[in-house]
């Protein structure tokens, strides 16, 4: 141990510098604390709170539940009919679960050819990057559908448990504190 420069104390290991502390902090940050973040998975993409509202807004004119509005005899509000082998041969498919490269909807969605791009060009829908890569992301998911929420049963929640001591009974209360913790540092 070597003597600390601020208060003539041995407490200090020779040759450290408190002024390179958030020097070093970031340093470590970038060794560890990214590679800690590049692991974490985010969550998996949920059909009726991400998918259901942009297949609802750009496709479900076309290919939803009116029948005489419908197109392509398609639906891509049901799953029977999403999933359904389609073409003369019955070698086709608008959905492949686990492989949007083999799935026509993603295909479409993706296509740099305007007669198959889909929304097409003169509905003055499109979609974004960001949108095709979730649409993506749940067909590699295994492109599961949900019923539409309203005919879920509602299911228990667990009531959060905050760090520190409740002042309230109320459950809600404890919900609110749960958001609230990390923001209190």
């Amino acid at each position: 141990m070597g003597i600390c420069r601020r208060a003539n104390h041995r407490s200090c290991v020779a040759g450290f510098n408190p002024r390179r502390a958030p020097a070093l902090a970031l340093a470590l940050w970038c060794a560890f604390g990214s590679a800690a973040l590049a692991a974490v998975e985010p969550p998996a993409v949920s059909f009726n709170h991400q998918i259901r509202p942009l297949l609802s807004d750009r496709c479900f004119s076309c290919h939803g539940p009116d029948e005489r509005a419908r197109k392509g005899k398609l639906r891509l509000d049901t799953s029977e009919d999403a999933l359904a082998p389609r073409g003369a041969r019955g070698d086709r498919w608008v959905l492949i679960p686990g492989d949007p490269e083999q799935s026509e909807l993603y295909l479409r969605i993706t296509s740099e050819d305007e007669m198959d791009l889909m929304p097409p060009a003169g509905s003055n829908l499109k979609l974004d990057e960001e949108e095709r890569a979730l649409i993506r992301r749940w067909i590699e998911e295994g492109a599961e559908y949900q019923p539409h929420w309203a005919f879920i049963p509602v299911a228990d929640v667990e009531v959060p448990s905050p760090a520190a001591p409740s002042r309230s009974a109320n459950p809600i209360d404890a919900f609110v504190e749960a958001l609230l913790e990390p923001e209190v540092m």
